[in-house]
């Protein structure tokens, strides 16, 4: 399929298919546009699996998971003058301090930032 978010997946050893679909985690209108084509990819499978949504999670998820090893940070990922670039530019245009976030995981920066550039049309994330 030519989406870029549903990917149908099958392997030469079988005739069977199997669906991908990549949600952004957003509330943006533009992401929800192909939901069509992904509920009649879902009627033809014979199993569904979904990830688990964490906002309506009754012990919330522990901050940990979303943290660098204990000793390491955003700042060794890269060279100093890089760190300084990132770090500005996220400032000036996100108003994100890297800094209050050094132990996260480049992952869940980025997730920030979309959240920041994206709109908020839907009532639930995608």
């Amino acid at each position: 399929m030519k989406q870029s978010l549903l990917w149908q997946l099958q392997t030469p050893e079988t005739d069977k298919i199997s669906y991908l679909f990549g949600t952004m985690h957003v509330r943006d209108a533009k992401a929800f546009q192909t939901l069509t084509k992904v509920y009649e990819a879902i009627e033809t499978c014979e199993s569904f699996a979904a990830e688990y949504n964490l906002d309506v999670s009754q012990g919330g998820v522990s901050p940990s998971i979303m943290q660098l090893p204990d000793g390491q940070h955003l700042s060794d990922m890269m060279r100093p003058k890089q760190y300084i670039k990132l770090q500005k530019m996220l400032l000036k245009t996100y108003q994100i301090d890297v800094n209050h976030y050094k132990r996260l995981l480049p992952f869940f920066l980025v997730n920030m930032i979309s959240q920041t550039i994206l709109s908020e049309d839907m009532p639930l994330a995608l």
